[in-house]
């Protein structure tokens, strides 16, 4: 049996868990700046407020996801590569843009032969530079359509919630010998419950140190490790 298939896994959330941004709205900044100048930031509150205005009513985050990424329909998926990996290496300029605490954690687990996955709303092309400058290959995402080089504005489905979940619980089945409860999950949202339930070693991040806060509550209950960068 292949010994790169034994090795257990540990599933990290990357927005607000091993950076210290939501990626998709930093990046949607960033690109509609570039491809319209000085009016991409005014198209960028005007996106944001469509957003808010969807969560204020209720609208499910799963739905909001594929919204975000209608907004690319007909977009030039060459041009959205180049740009992500401008956008990362803007980003990387910041000394906070990585929170070092969780960033250990994966570089400890890669030192000790555990397998590395990011899992995330975010997409492919968004993720890739993040991914390479961790030294990770695996990657759970919201997968973009593509229709000669043009986004289609539809993505094969939206990586939240349950569909998180479901996503890890297939990765690990596709791992000869591997099972859920010696794999390891990261997340530092109540949506991440899905992801970090099924698997031995969950951690959440806890950003607003509120005991009060239902995630925090819930994994002290169940005695999860919380990492408070």
């Amino acid at each position: 049996m292949n010994k790169m298939e034994n090795k257990p896994v540990a599933f990290f959330d990357l927005d607000e868990t091993l950076i210290n941004t939501k990626s998709m709205f930093s990046f949607l900044r960033f690109y509609l700046e570039k491809i319209h100048g000085a009016r991409g930031e005014r198209k960028f509150q005007l996106r944001m407020k469509t957003f808010s205005r969807l969560a204020r009513l209720g609208v499910p985050r799963q739905v909001i996801n594929r919204v975000y990424y209608f907004m690319y329909m007909f977009d030039d998926v060459c041009t959205f590569k180049n740009l992500a990996s401008m956008w990362f290496d803007d980003c990387i300029r910041s000394d906070n843009f990585f929170i070092e605490p969780l960033v250990k954690e994966l570089k400890e687990h890669q030192k000790n032969g555990v397998e590395v996955c990011l899992v995330s709303g975010s997409c492919r092309h968004i993720i890739n530079p993040i991914s390479e400058y961790l030294n990770v290959t695996n990657i759970i995402c919201s997968e973009q359509k593509e229709i000669t080089h043009y986004f289609t504005g539809g993505i094969k489905k939206p990586m939240i919630g349950k569909n998180k979940k479901d996503a890890v619980l297939a990765f690990i089945r596709d791992k000869s010998g591997i099972k859920p409860e010696e794999c390891y999950a990261y997340g530092d949202h109540i949506s991440d419950i899905g992801m970090l339930e099924v698997v031995g070693h969950p951690t959440i991040v806890d950003h607003n140190k509120d005991d009060l806060d239902p995630f925090v509550k819930l994994a002290k209950e169940r005695n999860w490790n919380i990492i408070i960068p």
